[in-house]
């Protein structure tokens, strides 16, 4: 798991056939701190990320459920109107039902009495 601009350093002594590649305990010890440290800072800037993302998450739900309850309470309204309105439509037509059936039958009116 190296990251990928560590590469390991040269030998001191260079390398003859049929020699292991060695490194040093001290230079071993300091490559996997190196990766620790790289490690650490990634786990670190993915963890704010996250953070922020939560974040995020929260302000879009908050959001959501005032864009919903705006959207619940217009559409309330609307009904109330547009029944409203159909219900002063109907008496006005139907008050003017009921006066042409009494002058078709010959009664009077509430206004002719």
């Amino acid at each position: 798991l190296l990251h990928p601009d560590v590469s390991p350093k040269p030998p001191q002594t260079p390398l003859q056939s049929g020699q292991p590649f060695k490194f040093s305990i001290l230079e071993i010890c300091d490559r996997i701190k190196e990766e620790f440290q790289f490690l650490q800072a990634q786990y670190h800037s993915l963890k704010l990320e996250c953070e922020k993302l939560a974040s995020e998450k929260t302000e879009m739900q908050r959001h959501y459920v005032m864009y919903y309850e705006m959207s619940y309470g217009l559409n309330i309204e609307m009904h109330k109107q547009v029944t409203g309105l159909g219900l002063r439509v109907f008496r006005r037509e139907g008050g003017g039902l009921e006066a042409l059936r009494r002058t078709q039958s010959g009664q009077p009116g509430p206004e002719q009495t």
